[in-house]
């Protein structure tokens, strides 16, 4: 009886195993195929980010330019941390112009992040 509890324990972690090698496997190739296309991302975020260059361009009420700004923030912010930081910065000040506690409190939320976040900073 206990040989056979055993016997099927065994076999339980084995299939279990089995399942996490294969999911593991299978992480590993959708890794390797984004890190492939890397290259085209960072081409990507770079045409992003410069259609939004053109865009802050012309002359923007405060409103517009705040949402802007995070468009840029939302494009920095694993790309660039110092980059979004200026974004990040700018919409802490027209939160104020604008008399927007709460999206001066997010902004300021957003610029916690980035400071805290060690990973991004290096």
């Amino acid at each position: 009886m206990m040989r056979n509890i055993l016997m099927l324990l065994f076999l339980l972690v084995s299939v279990e195993t089995y399942s996490i090698n294969s999911e593991l496997e299978q992480l590993l190739l959708r890794l390797d195929s984004v890190l492939a296309c890397s290259d085209k991302y960072v081409v990507d975020k770079e045409a992003r980010i410069e259609e939004l260059r053109k865009r802050k361009s012309s002359a923007l009420k405060p409103e517009e330019r705040l949402w802007l700004n995070k468009m840029f923030y939302d494009e920095f912010y694993v790309y660039n941390v110092d980059s979004a930081m200026v974004y990040v910065t700018d919409n802490i000040s027209i939160s104020r112009q604008l008399g927007r506690k709460e999206w001066e409190q997010e902004w300021l939320l957003n610029k916690v992040f980035l400071l805290g976040c060690p990973v991004l900073r290096s």
